[in-house]
């Protein structure tokens, strides 16, 4: 009863706000834009100008960063024979400031006489462009070829005219182009609020209604121990925080219900991510460099299953099972998931199958990790036990073989990161690479560093996927998996700092102990993470790159997982504020929504094709879907029926 008080004004609040960005969607003004204020646009031709072609071509942004119709502006260039001469042609140069590092590009020649609709140019809206206009035919932007520069932020649906100035004898570079504002653009996060201010409202009224009515119903009822009212709830809902002292842990003693709730977050918005979540540059993958509200879920699921290898096999161990039984299902599901990740591709051509991959990852992971955690207690067991108060305080870290493994595992990753030499790429390099990066294109082939060169002659080309957030912006013309071989061995040492915080949650019998180290492992990562990265994009020893698992990235995201375990213990276990719903159901059969997802996404019920291609379509598109997958998931947990390996 209590579980389905959290769920019904849930379903009432999303299906209100659905409602409401389906208005949005439907009043939202067209792409093509044509009235009396306003300059003409035609979509329909995805191809990408090159500086021998005369305007700009349409359909999509001129630098090709996506082919939606959304993040977009219009910018019309307004040259006459003042500027630049009757017969002579002007070059227009563009660069994003995502593309880190990258050279102007050139996008279009116009004349005088170029046709009115090639005068206008769609320009990407989610980062900051620089535009350089030049002369005709010039290798480069320089000094003394350059009529005008901009630099500008536009605005989504902005409409714009750009005007050349004529070229000043003693031209500096320094003539910045007019830009005059003929439309003003249009707010692109107005449905991102929309949808996520209804999940956090969601939640803040259901907490309301459900403490409010425990109030009145539970006045009567006696106070625990604590001083806590006992709720009508059934044991198998309240999950203790630990096993009593002196005995042997049980099932309802190690599962804990924050763990769920917590992998459940990840599995959710992992199911939106497949889905679109919207198509905003903050909630997709990062392009390189940086982080994204999307790539943390990935890594964040690694740390969940490394901290329910600690609680499951406590569990197991309790039951009387042998290592050798342990050890053969842990070969099991790794083989499992292994085997499963290559089988779910959406193609079954042998010659180019994809064998790295998301489950591929966790098979890999879990093997190393649960095994030399099982040869841990393995050994813990033929110890004689200790009792000091020293020992006591540090057994989490002194017992185990993990924590020496993971930074066996850093260390390896680390040197072959840096002295691994690469044919034609500097050493220790961990750029995208591509044609557009360097001073005459010399780290054309550098994609990924050292672990793209892993990849690539281990697995061949033709047996791993290309990066599209990174081709699309640096033109990468090799391949890089972000799931590759190297990225595997931080992949091993975020599990590691999983089952540290089992340990944690398992081994300390008080809140406040639990909390602390918790919160102290995550502060003590995150500001690793900061230091190696220089709190920067890109300029740090070690930037913060999900396509490579860098060091950094690991770092930061095992960090926000510590801090956000701590959080849910004390809302879900400790204070009983929240019991999970519906995170928790999404958390109890991960699996199965992640392989449906990953199956059932291109087809009804589960999406459609866009009918506008907004961003409010997009999120509700994504909103649909999670719903529809967290609705499974409550039925399945309703029926008692749970996906395991």
């Amino acid at each position: 009863m209590l579980m389905s008080r959290w769920i019904t004004p849930g379903i009432t609040i999303l299906t209100c706000s659905v409602a409401v960005m389906s208005f949005a969607v439907l009043t939202s003004c067209s792409v093509d834009v044509d009235d009396e204020n306003g300059f003409v646009v035609e979509s329909g031709n995805t191809e990408t100008p090159s500086t021998s072609d005369v305007g700009f071509g349409h359909g999509r942004d001129v630098l090709r960063l996506h082919s939606g119709l959304y993040d977009v502006a219009y910018v019309r260039f307004r040259i006459d024979e003042l500027s630049i001469g009757r017969q002579d042609r002007i070059q227009v140069w563009m660069k994003t400031d995502i593309c880190i590092g990258c050279k102007m590009v050139a996008v279009a020649n116009l004349t005088i006489k170029t046709k009115e609709k090639k005068m206008v140019a769609t320009i990407d809206t989610a980062w900051a462009t620089r535009i350089m206009v030049t002369t005709g035919d010039v290798h480069y932007p320089a000094k003394n070829n350059t009529y005008c520069e901009l630099y500008y932020h536009f605005g989504q649906y902005g409409e714009y005219n750009l005007t050349v100035p004529p070229m000043t004898r003693n031209n500096t570079n320094g003539t910045i182009c007019d830009l005059e504002t003929l439309k003003s653009p249009t707010y692109a996060n107005t449905s991102v609020f929309v949808f996520y201010g209804s999940v956090f409202l969601m939640f803040f009224v259901a907490a309301f209604w459900v403490h409010c009515i425990k109030r009145c119903n539970n006045k009567g009822l006696p106070s625990n121990h604590n001083g806590n009212v006992q709720s009508n709830v059934s044991l198998e809902d309240q999950t203790p925080l630990t096993d009593p002292v002196g005995n042997k842990p049980t099932k309802t003693s190690l599962r804990l219900r924050s763990v769920d709730a917590f992998r459940g977050l990840a599995i959710t918005n992992l199911v939106l991510g497949t889905s679109g979540d919207g198509h905003f540059w903050y909630l997709s993958h990062a392009r390189w460099y940086g982080i994204t509200v999307a790539d943390f879920m990935f890594p964040w699921f690694v740390f969940i299953m490394g901290t329910s290898i600690h609680l499951s096999f406590n569990i197991l161990l309790s039951k009387g099972q042998s290592y050798l039984s342990i050890f053969k299902k842990i070969i099991f599901r790794s083989i499992s998931l292994f085997i499963m990740g290559v089988c779910i591709q959406p193609h079954n051509d042998l010659r180019t199958l994809r064998i790295p991959g998301v489950l591929q990852r966790f098979g890999i992971t879990y093997f190393i990790v649960a095994s030399s955690y099982l040869l841990s207690r393995r050994l813990q067991a033929r110890r004689i036990e200790r009792t000091g108060k020293c020992y006591m305080m540090f057994r989490d870290v002194t017992d185990y073989l993990e924590l020496p493994l993971a930074f066996c595992f850093l260390t390896v990753h680390l040197c072959l990161t840096f002295l691994l030499p690469v044919p034609g790429c500097p050493l220790g390099y961990q750029g995208p690479g591509g044609p557009l990066v360097g001073e005459n294109g010399e780290l054309t082939n550098c994609t990924g560093g050292a672990s793209g060169y892993i990849d690539r002659m281990f697995f061949t080309e033709a047996h791993i996927i290309n990066i599209d957030t990174c081709s699309a912006v640096y033109r990468t013309i090799v391949k890089s998996d972000p799931e590759g071989i190297l990225g595997s061995f931080t992949s091993i040492a975020l599990c590691v700092f999983g089952l540290q915080a089992g340990k944690i949650l398992h081994l300390f019998t008080t809140v406040r102990g639990r909390c602390l180290r918790l919160i102290i492992w995550g502060l003590v990562l995150i500001s690793c993470s900061l230091i190696l990265c220089k709190a920067s994009m890109a300029d740090g020893w070690i930037p913060l790159n999900k396509n490579l698992w860098s060091v950094s990235f690991i770092a930061l995201t095992g960090g926000t997982a510590f801090i956000i375990q701590a959080l849910f213990h004390i809302l879900i276990d400790v204070t009983h504020f929240w019991n999970g719903a519906p995170l928790f159901y999404a958390g109890m059969n991960s699996i199965l929504l992640y392989i449906g997802s990953e199956i059932m996404h291109p087809y009804l019920p589960f999406s459609w094709v866009p009918f506008v291609g907004n961003h409010t379509e997009y999120i509700i598109l994504a909103a649909w879907s999670g719903f529809l997958w967290l609705a499974i998931a409550y039925l399945c947990y309703r029926k008692k029926i749970f996906l395991k390996l």
